[in-house]
C-alpha cells in the first residue's frame, strides 16, 4: 500500500470516527495521530502538524496533559519541528516534555 492510499484510508477512518464517536473522542484522536504520522512520512509537514495538534488536544482533554499518549505525540512533534526548521516550537515542546519526564 502506498502512503497516498494509506492517507486516503486514514482520512476515511477519521471521518467515520468523527461521525460515530464525536470530534473529542479518544479514538478520533488516535485517528488524527495516525493521519499525522502518515503525512509526516509523506513529508507533508503542514498537514502533519495540523493533525498532530488535533490529536494532542484530544489526548490532553481525555487522558490528561501528562499521559503517555501526550508524551508520544510531543516526541513526534519535536522531530516534525526539527524537519520543518521550527526551532522555537521544537524547544517549547522539548521543555514541556522534559518537565513531564522529570515528574
Amino acid at each position: 500500500m502506498s502512503i497516498s492510499s494509506a492517507i486516503t484510508s486514514a482520512k476515511e477512518l477519521l471521518e467515520l470516527s468523527k461521525i460515530r464517536n464525536g470530534e473529542r473522542n479518544l479514538l478520533t484522536g488516535t485517528y488524527y495521530h495516525d493521519l499525522a504520522k502518515l503525512y509526516n512520512m509523506a513529508k507533508n509537514y503542514e498537514e502533519a502538524e495540523f493533525n498532530f495538534k488535533k490529536a494532542l488536544k484530544i489526548w490532553e482533554d481525555t487522558r490528561g496533559k501528562d499521559s503517555i499518549g501526550v508524551v508520544t505525540i510531543l516526541e513526534e512533534m519535536i522531530f516534525l519541528y526539527e524537519n520543518m526548521g521550527k526551532q522555537k516550537e521544537k524547544q517549547i515542546l522539548l521543555n514541556r516534555l522534559n518537565k513531564i519526564k522529570s515528574r
